[in-house]
């Protein structure tokens, strides 16, 4: 069924005709307007007189002319179709504006721990503690004595450390 008010297209459920226009709770659906439409399949315009018509240059039924455009979101992989003529400005689902761009890579800062996405590769710095050696292995480390704790320096190995930088205890 096709609603001539707002262009919706839809089966429907029963033998009987529908009240009204799912979309646009329209009584009058059926009825078209005295306006020009154009063919999704060849672009021709004229005005049509009943739901029936057929396109003048290619023939193809006026309700089998409406088609909704489905779109695909890269970020979550979430697929919909808009109500609205136009592209939409984001995803439904994860409402990323850049749903229809590269998709974004996930980081985590090995220092803080702060997972963010990124279409950088590899980026500079963590947002958050602005470390540039975001991505390297560290080692955190805490003394069982007083509780300090530190961050082991990028050449030093773990099994080397003897005592605590604080207290100089062994533990």
């Amino acid at each position: 069924v096709y609603c001539f008010r707002c262009g919706y297209n839809w089966v429907a459920r029963g033998s009987k005709i529908p009240r009204m226009c799912p979309c646009c709770r329209s009584s009058r659906y059926d009825v078209p307007a005295k306006k020009d439409y154009k063919c999704t399949s060849c672009g021709f315009q004229w005005e049509i007189s009943s739901v029936d018509d057929k396109c003048p240059n290619c023939g193809k039924a006026i309700s089998g002319t409406v088609e909704q455009p489905r779109y695909h979101c890269n970020q979550c992989g979430h697929e919909w179709s808009s109500r609205v003529e136009g592209k939409p400005s984001k995803c439904p689902l994860c409402r990323s504006r850049k749903w229809d761009g590269v998709k974004m890579n996930q980081h985590t800062c090995r220092k803080c721990g702060y997972v963010w996405k990124s279409a950088l590769e590899r980026p500079k710095k963590c947002p958050s503690c602005k470390s540039q050696t975001w991505d390297n292995d560290t080692f955190k480390l805490k003394c069982f004595r007083c509780g300090y704790k530190w961050v082991l320096s990028k050449n030093v190995n773990p099994d080397s450390v003897k005592t605590c930088p604080s207290c100089r205890s062994r533990r």
